[in-house]
């Protein structure tokens, strides 16, 4: 077969490299193909040398006066090409001679592949070989594994079949992430492979746009927030359970490692267990468990594809959390807070998985939380200490949603009526200093332990902070930012430092 290939350049101040990247297409022994590059914007006689090459030594078509980011200029690339197969190369990266002919075959002898990637050596800026390779999976299933952790596909070794690309909607404008943006849409619908060889000489340089991305520290959240949007679709994850996973703070990353598996048996093929114990998935979900997660650790161990390493990681895991015993209670916290979650879960409350439960364990016993409540990220619970005659108790009842960052101090009783509306970075405590002298200095205050109520609907913007032994009436507004403390009758609205009464509000 000698199907026609069309090179895709999208390029912005080329030189010097430019002419060796087009000298390198020049030079593949793969004959049929043709180039089409985008500038954009290009100050530095880019467009002069590539006058020089196209169309009279490179036959194609040079596009200029709309400048793009690279995303956006690949998707217009995609769209003018008119051959099946796309190429590309970065105007600063150098092809090997055979590199078309090696990938047409492959794909020749592949045709459920779509996107076909290749190992690549580094260059530095004068040229010179630099180690280590950048070596990437062969198998589709170890590029899907590998997805969950890091980009796995060299983006200018890639040769791409045309219409699987515009399937799934093409580029997108995603500064630094277009490429990963797209292999996590499309390894969803397509087959991908990469060669177990070098086909590209991938230039390391300060000015590159990766390594600028890089040096300004943005690589990893852009690369983490294209995660998080196509991780649904992909992997079976919510947007909570992506963010934690790639964040190293979920509290029993393994539970979440077995959704994903048999997710991805289902929609990849395969057996769960063939993915668990697969080598790429072992090191992937490794690098996602957080250091305190030990049980999860251990039993992505066990489930090692090589005995041997399996058990050298056991005695590896073993070492290191004897060695910090306190984490031996963390495992069985995590399992008890993982237990709690599932309860509540299936009596339809949403509670994010960061919630921190301080104080006493267990103190799951003590806390009471009816349907349908939604807490959201860091809520943080506290049971102060207390004496065995002392009952404290959080009682949350229906439909109660409360923000993130909040912090409620529990040492006599907190109730939280149905439907009530806690905002972000709120504090509550049935544990303070007297109310009654709350403008006098600190060190002089009595010490007070009273319960604190908060009765139905009521409204609590963020920043707001109510102290012990305070009761909120039915439906009352408490303004951004007040402290709470004498007790607010019901439909009224309240503000200040401390809450001072506003107006009156309607019953609803």
């Amino acid at each position: 077969m000698n199907e026609r290939v069309t090179w895709l350049i999208p390029v912005l101040n080329g030189m010097p490299y430019l002419p060796d990247t087009l000298a390198s297409i020049e030079a593949q022994t793969y004959k049929n193909w043709e180039v089409l590059v985008w500038d954009n914007g290009s100050t530095d006689g880019t467009l002069e040398e590539l006058k020089n090459w196209i169309p009279n030594r490179l036959p194609g078509k040079v596009f200029t006066g709309e400048p793009r980011g690279v995303g956006s200029s690949l998707k217009r690339l995609v769209e003018e090409c008119t051959t099946e197969f796309c190429a590309r190369i970065d105007a600063d990266d150098i092809n090997f001679p055979e590199r078309l002919e090696q990938q047409i075959a492959f794909l020749d002898a592949h045709p459920e592949i779509a996107i076909l990637g290749s190992q690549m050596k580094y260059i530095d800026e004068n040229g010179n070989v630099q180690e280590p390779i950048y070596h990437v999976p062969l198998e589709h299933d170890d590029i899907v594994n590998t997805m969950l952790s890091s980009n796995c596909i060299g983006h200018p070794s890639i040769i791409f079949r045309r219409l699987a690309v515009l399937q799934v909607g093409n580029y997108r404008d995603l500064p630094n992430v277009e490429d990963y943006d797209l292999w996590l849409r499309l390894v969803t619908q397509y087959k991908f492979a990469n060669l177990d060889k070098p086909l590209v000489y991938y230039r390391i340089h300060q000015n590159g746009t990766t390594q600028v991305a890089i040096r300004q520290k943005r690589i990893a959240d852009l690369t983490d927030n294209c995660f998080y949007e196509n991780a649904s679709i992909l992997f079976g994850c919510t947007p909570t359970e992506s963010k934690l996973l790639r964040g190293k703070s979920h509290p029993f990353a393994i539970q979440l490692l077995f959704k994903i598996s048999r997710y991805l048996q289902k929609n990849q093929g395969g057996s769960v267990l063939g993915r668990l114990r697969s080598e790429s998935f072992v090191k992937s979900g490794k690098s996602l468990i957080r250091d305190e997660d030990v049980f999860s650790r251990l039993a992505l161990a066990v489930f090692n594809f090589d005995k041997l390493k399996s058990y050298s990681e056991v005695l590896k895991i073993a070492k290191t959390t004897f060695q910090k015993i306190p984490k031996i209670n963390s495992v069985i916290k995590q399992l008890k807070l993982l237990k709690w979650l599932n309860a509540q879960k299936k009596n339809k409350s949403e509670i994010h998985p960061s919630i921190k439960i301080l104080g006493i364990s267990p103190p799951f016993n003590l806390i009471d939380i009816s349907a349908n409540c939604k807490f959201q990220n860091d809520l943080t619970i506290e049971f102060v200490e207390f004496q065995w005659w002392e009952q404290p108790r959080l009682i949350v009842k229906e439909g109660v949603y409360i923000g993130c960052n909040t912090y409620i101090s529990i040492k006599q009783p907190i109730v939280i009526g149905k439907e009530v509306f806690i905002g972000d970075n709120s504090y509550i405590t049935s544990a303070s200093h007297d109310n009654s002298s709350y403008l006098s200095l600190i060190e002089s205050q009595a010490y007070k332990d009273s319960p604190v109520n908060i009765e139905d609907k009521v409204c609590i913007e963020s920043g707001v902070t109510i102290l012990s032994g305070t009761t909120i009436g039915e439906g009352a507004i408490v303004i951004k930012g007040s402290v709470v403390v004498e007790n607010i009758p019901a439909y009224e609205v309240w503000e200040g430092i401390p809450a001072r009464f506003v107006s009156k509000c309607s019953k609803k």
